[in-house]
């Protein structure tokens, strides 16, 4: 059984890869079976979905890359149009037909308005608004970079410039970028060496460049080249590193921080990277999820802890915990946030959703749209054959993957961590017999 898709929130430029164009869209199936050109792609197997305002990425195990280009799609024949938009899902597959993204894209990285892909040549790509930079290219460079837009294919098909962002003048000796991760308005690389290259708007420090600017090139960091990245964690325009997480872990945090969403006890933006001594969980962290102006963090024990513009609740739901609050929540597996909704799974099978519900991002049918709080968690009833596996957040939207193959992949994923781990501690043998 290939794997299964469920999609809920706006929907006004096909983002979600649904044909009814709404901006309030309730879960609803993708039928990937009456797409011909996209169900092939997800029999490989789902690896991973990034969503942001106007788009949703679908990385596969085998490196394909599937898009929702439909905001840019060039106006064909009525009679084509009205033949695509009878289907239940009709997702593009620009790898399809551009020979560079075929079984060769490594990451893929969706902001508001912009979206960036990895290649596994080590080469970044991007397209979507180019105001601010956030996609690391100048105006001149644009004009130098005409004849590198990736195929005509692209042009043709989809009203769209892709261009090459060009960081080599920045990259030493055998390094390469391996990562990235989008903001609301920039971008930050990760390379193998732990330094950081990032572009786009930094008003409010989110680029951890130390400058204030609106519109910043590509700029390297070299903050970490010391430590190990174990995560890099983007909210709208804030910014988390979680560092050094086998031997020393630590927290650091830049950007905006208004709403106290870095947990730092005070509500000054920051401009440099600075380290989270407040965060007195932060050797239990797992995974952090940044919405707009605030900040959610899950430990290993199954425990959700926050900080931001979190609204007053019931006091059953949540407790103040210096400067976080820590979730009344027992057992959670996997967390995610939009801009002002999150999603929690607990016990790897039941999903919580909390906050604005305006666009149905958090799956409910409430006529009156009432904003119930990031703390106040209700229920979702979604289910499905499947093993629940991923959940994903873009601004208004959610998706959540069912898939047995991706339990496998995150199994031996996990399985390799902890060989890792034990060959670190001299233990191999011990955790082979156990």
């Amino acid at each position: 059984m290939e794997d299964q898709i469920i999609v809920f929130g706006r929907n006004d430029v096909e983002q979600l890869a649904l044909s009814n164009r709404s901006s309030k869209c309730l879960p609803t199936l993708l039928d990937f079976k009456s797409n011909t050109k996209a169900l092939p792609y997800i029999q490989e197997g789902i690896k991973t979905i990034r969503q942001g305002g106007n788009r949703m990425a679908i990385l596969t195990h085998s490196n394909n890359l599937l898009l929702t280009l439909h905001d840019y799609k060039v106006n064909t024949t009525k009679s084509s149009s009205s033949t695509e938009h009878s289907n239940k899902a009709s997702i593009d597959v620009p790898s399809h037909d551009i020979c560079l993204l075929r079984n060769n894209v490594i990451d893929v990285a969706v902001g508001f308005s912009h979206c960036l892909f990895l290649t596994k040549q080590h080469e970044l790509y991007g397209f979507g608004n180019t105001s601010n930079g956030r996609i690391g290219i100048s105006n001149d460079q644009m004009m130098d970079n005409e004849e590198a837009v990736i195929t005509n294919t692209f042009k043709r098909l989809y009203n769209i410039k892709c261009y090459q962002v060009p960081l080599a003048h920045l990259l030493d000796d055998h390094e390469h970028v391996t990562s990235i991760f989008a903001l609301g308005q920039g971008t930050i690389c990760k390379t193998n060496l732990e330094n950081l290259i990032s572009f786009g708007w930094n008003y409010r420090g989110e680029l951890c460049s130390g400058v204030k600017s609106d519109r910043q090139g590509p700029k390297k960091i070299t903050f970490f080249n010391s430590s190990v990245i174990d995560g890099i964690y983007t909210g709208y325009s804030h910014v988390m590193f979680l560092v050094n997480k086998r031997t020393d872990p630590k927290l650091y945090v830049c950007g905006w921080n208004e709403s106290y969403q870095l947990g730092l006890g005070h509500n000054s933006n920051v401009f440099s990277i600075t380290e989270n001594e407040y965060c007195t969980f932060r050797h239990e962290i797992i995974d952090i999820a940044l919405g707009y102006d605030f900040s959610i963090f899950l430990t290993r024990h199954g425990r959700v802890y926050g900080c931001g513009k979190l609204p007053s609740s019931p006091s059953d739901t949540i407790k103040t915990f210096g400067s976080f609050y820590e979730f009344k929540l027992d057992n959670i597996t996997q967390i995610t946030c939009g801009y002002y909704h999150a999603l929690f799974v607990v016990n790897h099978k039941q999903i919580f959703a909390s906050g604005t519900n305006d666009c149905c991002q958090c799956g409910f049918s409430d006529e009156d749209e009432t904003n119930y709080g990031i703390s106040n968690c209700r229920p979702l009833n979604i289910s499905n054959p499947q093993p629940l596996s991923l959940l994903s957040a873009g601004q208004y939207c959610s998706a959540i993957l069912f898939s047995c193959g991706h339990v496998k992949y995150e199994a031996e994923k996990r399985m390799k961590e902890r060989l890792l781990l034990a060959v670190d501690e001299s233990k191999l043998i011990d955790m082979i017999i156990r």
